[in-house]
């Protein structure tokens, strides 16, 4: 359960980077030109999932937890009713959520497993 924990949150993860990198060059909402604030926003993102990719490889739940709470409740729910295609940055939020939560449960079965 691990190894698809893992397979998900790192998809995740790099499709939010893929995503985010392209809201801030090819911006639709962005009809003024060049704005600092989207570049801003959009490297602490591409930040926080290359964290996310980290906190999935090391199978820390809490860690994950804490990264997912970052990157949905302030931005990654607005990107979810957003029309189009950046709409999936928070679908691959709640996919990394996905992850936490199997990585989060794998941890309290192997826990289960040993106190036997």
């Amino acid at each position: 359960m691990l190894n698809v924990s893992r397979l998900l949150g790192v998809s995740a993860s790099m499709g939010m980077i893929g995503l985010w990198g392209m809201l801030a060059i090819f911006n639709p909402a962005s009809y003024q030109g060049l704005v600092l604030l989207v570049y801003i926003i959009s490297a602490l993102m591409i930040l926080l999932a290359l964290v996310g990719v980290f906190a999935t490889l090391s199978d820390n739940a809490n860690f994950m937890f804490t990264v997912f709470g970052l990157s949905f409740v302030p931005i990654g729910l607005y990107t979810l009713t957003m029309p189009g295609i950046f709409s999936w940055i928070g679908f691959f939020n709640l996919v990394y959520l996905g992850a936490t939560l199997l990585t989060f449960f794998a941890g309290r079965e192997q826990t289960f497993r040993l106190n036997r």
